[in-house]
């Protein structure tokens, strides 16, 4: 999605991926990507520090000119994704855009369901910053979702999520191509100066035959202080996981406490049964 019209604003963005995966099986650090001023386009700068083992510079060096693009593969099983963390900053090394989120795309095709994990290794995120209007674009070889974020007074949410996937055709002639948008919304809202955050999974309706999964879901796109999230604003399907536990043991402690004292009571009426007159 291209950004609107900026002048006078240029913004840097990072990448950093918070996943099991271990230290020796790579280390990458993402590409900056920084709006011109007045240009109203992105553009790409330095992509460096690589460490990896053969097999990994393989996977590494598919998108080279030299070596075929991957197209992802849809799965019939369903898994886990990894979380990723995302930031785009300003100029200075001022973070104005904070995420982290796990992204899992379910396509339904021919009467299946299908799926497909984004892996944040293979993430080249962009976007831009904004006074009211911000824009995050996680693009991998064969997709991208990307996030619109508006502010209206004291209160910003995700506005639009549109989402591409172009997987590898297992068939002739078969659908391989899945897109989709989910406009008008008011998805993730936060007071200012707080983060949303939602472990539980939130599944978005793209089209038809196109939704994804988010979990593990922490945001904030306005008026970040030193670099950290906010106080988070909790989203509803977490507030019920962690309350749920307390009411259950609460209602148990309330019925053993009524077990006791109708105990005591009835122990308290045969005794004075027994008193001589």
């Amino acid at each position: 999605m291209a950004p609107p019209p900026q002048t006078n604003v240029s913004v840097a963005l990072t990448f950093s991926s918070d996943t099991n995966t271990t230290v020796h099986q790579r280390h990458r650090r993402q590409p900056a990507v920084i709006l011109v001023p007045g240009s109203g386009r992105a553009a790409l700068t330095a992509l460096a520090e690589t460490h990896s083992d053969a097999s990994a510079a393989a996977t590494d060096g598919a998108s080279s000119k030299d070596s075929p693009v991957r197209y992802p593969s849809l799965v019939p099983k369903e898994s886990a994704p990894q979380m990723g963390s995302y930031s785009l900053a300003d100029p200075k090394g001022n973070v104005c855009l904070k995420a982290s989120m796990a992204v899992e795309f379910v396509v339904t095709k021919a009467k299946k369901t299908l799926y497909y994990n984004i892996d944040p290794f293979s993430i080249k995120p962009m976007g831009f910053c904004g006074k009211n209007t911000s824009d995050l674009s996680l693009t991998f070889n064969g997709g991208n979702v990307d996030f619109t974020f508006l502010k209206e007074g004291n209160v910003s949410y995700a506005s639009k999520i549109e989402v591409t996937l172009q997987a590898t055709a297992d068939c002739k002639g078969c659908q391989s191509e899945y897109s989709g948008v989910l406009s008008n919304s008011k998805l993730f809202r936060a007071e200012d100066g707080l983060s949303y955050k939602c472990n539980s999974k939130k599944t978005l309706q793209m089209a038809e035959n196109l939704k994804i999964k988010i979990t593990k879901l922490r945001i904030q796109a306005f008026n970040i202080i030193n670099g950290q999230f906010g106080n988070e604003v909790e989203c509803w399907p977490d507030c019920i996981k962690r309350l749920v536990p307390l009411i259950l043991g609460s209602v148990a402690v309330g019925i053993c406490l009524l077990a006791i004292v109708a105990y005591l009571m009835v122990r308290e009426h045969r005794t004075q049964g027994y008193e001589r007159i």
